[in-house]
């Protein structure tokens, strides 16, 4: 698939190239992207040049839809990443970081709200995807309000679902399906977190 743009009032949603390098080393010394995230520690321009030789090659093979979160008054600014992967039979999963800078402005909830409206789009327009779920540790507060925002619904608590940085963690799962109203906010009342 040819990488598209995605624009919202306030943000480009682009793919991240090599000029973009610097600032995702930054934002990956962040201790909260380093303590949600996957990402490998230490992190160095290797690593982003790595990292931006599988965001092209996601999007080629169709594979992974990474989208750098930049705003729009500087498209060549960086505020995070979000991005749509795992996409089988219809359904796919949603990323999502934020670097410090632009954490408490509702960037995050606008990016992706976009990303959701272009992977439920049909095609040629989006990926035509029925479902998208969401995973992330309980502890990640700020990913757990950004999914309710969007309209993700709780659907369990995974119990010792994955190891993260040495240690057996639980995942919360969470999901959104193109029939949801996504409108209103859903809150997650029942103490699963």
């Amino acid at each position: 698939m040819e990488p598209v743009t995605l624009r919202t009032p306030r943000l480009v949603l682009s793919p991240q190239t090599t000029e973009d390098a610097d600032q995702i080393v930054a934002y990956c010394q962040d201790p909260d992207v380093i303590a949600f995230t996957p990402i490998p520690v230490p992190y160095g321009r290797d690593e982003a040049e790595s990292f931006v030789r599988q965001v092209e090659a996601g999007w080629r093979d169709g594979t992974r839809f990474e989208f750098a979160v930049r705003p729009r008054a500087d498209p060549t600014d960086v505020l995070g990443a979000v991005s749509i992967f795992g996409v089988a039979d219809g359904a796919g999963e949603v990323g999502y970081l934020l670097a410090p800078a632009g954490r408490g402005h509702g960037f995050m909830t606008e990016a992706v709200s976009a990303i959701l409206d272009w992977a439920f789009a049909g095609p040629p327009d989006g990926l035509g995807l029925s479902r998208v779920q969401w995973h992330a540790l309980p502890e990640n507060e700020a990913s757990a309000l950004v999914a309710q925002r969007c309209g993700f619904r709780l659907e369990g608590r995974l119990r010792s679902a994955l190891t993260h940085r040495g240690t057996r963690r639980d995942q919360l799962l969470a999901a959104v399906l193109r029939t949801d109203d996504r409108r209103q906010p859903v809150r997650w009342d029942d103490g699963q977190q």
